[in-house]
């Protein structure tokens, strides 16, 4: 599934007409706002990010979204935007486009991206299995029912699966819409004891004076 962040009418109904003609399914929004929770909701393959959003810079919605998922991201932008940021782009964003783009290239360079990027996203820890494509958790056999906070929380580990991830990474991952006296330590511990007890608690290591990690496989 791809999604498609456009404010521009003409450009996203052009858009996600062509690319679903062509066997993909498009998630549409007009805001950086509603992209965000979608990307917290669902799994995508691929991420197509208008730069001229209101509200959030297009700096910090990659941010927040590589928090949550490593689906490449392709940034399209006017020709003096680019020309400004390049730089910037090619660090941060896997591929962009310069407006005006032909759709043909827009969908060779996504099936591009998705096929280089398709990789196992099941994660398997002692008899925990992780399915995060489905969203889906067994142990033992049996299927574990998380909260929408406790799934995006593991999801934020996992995407940075041996690597120490912050608090303040995860709770803005986590909390980054809810009002800031959600966002504080004793909450996020309550929410790693939780997944601890459903799961097991050595899934989760604590890292010192720092945050959190997933053990290797």
């Amino acid at each position: 599934m791809i999604l498609l962040v456009e404010d521009n009418i003409a450009i996203w109904k052009n858009v996600k007409t062509f690319l679903e003609m062509n066997s993909l399914l498009v998630e549409h929004v007009i805001s950086a706002e509603e992209g965000l929770q979608l990307i917290q909701e669902k799994r995508f393959d691929c991420c197509i990010f208008d730069v001229m959003l209101p509200w959030i810079d297009w700096f910090e919605l990659i941010k927040r979204t590589r928090k949550i998922t490593n689906a490449p991201i392709i940034m399209t932008t006017a020709k003096g935007q680019l020309e400004d940021k390049q730089e910037w782009f090619e660090q941060w964003a896997d591929d962009y486009l310069v407006k005006p783009y032909e759709l043909k290239e827009l969908l060779m360079r996504v099936q591009a991206l998705i096929k280089r990027t398709q990789i196992s996203d099941i994660y398997t820890f002692q008899d925990i299995q992780i399915n995060l494509e489905d969203n889906e958790i067994i142990k033992s056999w049996i299927r574990i029912d998380v909260t929408n906070k406790e799934r995006i929380l593991l999801s934020c580990l996992l995407h940075n699966e041996w690597h120490p991830v912050s608090r303040s990474d995860i709770s803005e991952a986590v909390w980054w819409d809810d009002s800031v006296w959600e966002k504080t330590d004793g909450k996020l511990d309550v929410y790693i004891s939780n997944i601890r007890k459903k799961l097991d608690k050595e899934l989760i290591e604590t890292v010192k004076w720092y945050g959190y990690k997933i053990p290797r496989r």
